[in-house]
């Protein structure tokens, strides 16, 4: 046997015979209310308006083998703490059902799903020649990260998350001690830190004994809030995040319901964690990136392309233990029939995207203790 299909059959038996997470150590747990709507509602923010027609959304009964599948969501949503699960085939809802204090209209709360929403950004911003490329130091595409660690890197090495920035202590965030109520994220969102603030202090003590000294900038994938950080201040340094996600973005993928975008003390949005938008939204920004794929020979489409796809292998597995690699600020899962990619949050908050079947599973949840049974299910959604 191979070591590469020894290593997937590994996985595939912590898949399907084990309780293994996919996030971090422990269960990730956060408030509902929050997952629901209050992160999107009640903290500082700006608001997107949808714009233009509504992409359709229909609903259709399932069929043959997709009866199955169906029954088996409902018995994953049923018996554990999710607040919408949504099961999308080519463009149709085939599964859509909401727990309190989730509706179809709530803005869901993306935690680290913002990520992937904050690498499009870059790369829409890649195609209009405002960061014409992403093999340069970052430094050279803001002044703020001049003189920095993370001005050093590359934009593909932060969109790579291989910046170098050593290991951190909790979940990606880098404050010493960090704990789920006690973070750079939990700073910003109460109005008491800025992404840059935090940035010049990260970067000042990367190097030090306090994180265990650096990488080699590009060498290894290396999960890191403060990556995506760097990425929004490129992009607030070059016409401005907001702009560019909602002209990108935002105003094409036909959205129904208001969009929400955190923002820390300078009223630059919270990347790293920020975004709510219906359940319904959700997978209608993951259809607009199916349809970006299919646009292979445009820039944005070899931009997604190269984005959901693995750049560097998630080596040591600390965190998004069940998958094989990363792309752009994007998870790459090799335990179906075909790859897959993933936008991935804490407390269980999932979209899962099969390009090659167009099919997209929506996630929100309030703990993460069931993301096994999620993707066994995801997987054998796949082989039909």
């Amino acid at each position: 046997m191979s070591k590469k299909l020894a290593s997937k059959t590994t996985l595939l038996a912590s898949l399907f015979c084990c309780s293994a997470l996919a996030y971090g150590q422990g269960v990730g747990t956060v408030d509902p209310e929050n997952a629901a709507w209050g992160n999107a509602k009640k903290f500082h923010h700006t608001e997107l308006a949808p714009v233009g027609p509504v992409t359709p959304l229909p609903k259709r009964e399932p069929k043959g083998n997709e009866r199955g599948i169906v029954e088996q969501a409902d018995r994953i949503f049923s018996n554990n703490p999710a607040l919408a699960l949504l099961l999308i085939d080519h463009g149709q809802i085939i599964y859509e059902r909401y727990r309190a204090p989730a509706d179809q209209n709530s803005p869901l709360f993306s935690w680290s799903m913002s990520k992937s929403l904050t690498a499009l950004t870059i790369g829409a911003m890649v195609c209009e020649g405002k960061i014409p490329d992403i093999n340069q130091p970052a430094g050279k595409y803001s002044r703020e990260l001049q003189g920095t660690l993370f001005g050093e890197a590359t934009v593909k090495n932060l969109l790579t998350m291989s910046s170098g920035i050593a290991t951190s202590q909790f979940v990606g965030n880098q404050k010493p001690g960090a704990t789920a109520d006690d973070n750079e994220w939990m700073d910003m969102r109460a109005q008491r830190l800025s992404g840059a603030e935090f940035l010049k202090w990260d970067s000042h003590k990367r190097g030090s004994k306090l994180f265990g000294g650096t990488l080699e900038s590009g060498a290894k994938f290396n999960y890191s809030s403060s990556d995506t950080l760097a990425l929004s201040n490129i992009a607030d340094n070059n016409g401005g995040f907001i702009p560019a996600f909602t002209k990108s973005i935002w105003n094409q993928v036909g959205a129904e319901n208001t969009g929400y975008w955190m923002l820390d003390r300078d009223n630059r949005v919270v990347a790293q964690s920020g975004f709510g938008a219906s359940g319904r939204d959700w997978a209608r920004i993951a259809m607009f990136g199916l349809r970006t794929l299919k646009e292979k020979d445009t820039c944005m489409g070899k931009f997604m392309a190269e984005a959901t796809r693995e750049q560097l292998p998630n080596s040591d597995h600390r965190v998004g233990k069940n998958f094989s690699g990363y792309g752009y600020q994007t998870w790459i899962a090799d335990f179906g029939p075909n790859n897959s990619y993933w936008w991935v949050g804490f407390g269980g908050q999932r979209v899962g995207v099969d390009p090659v079947n167009e099919r997209i599973i929506v996630l929100s949840s309030h703990q993460e203790s069931y993301m096994v049974e999620i993707y066994r299910m995801f997987t054998q959604w796949q082989r039909q």
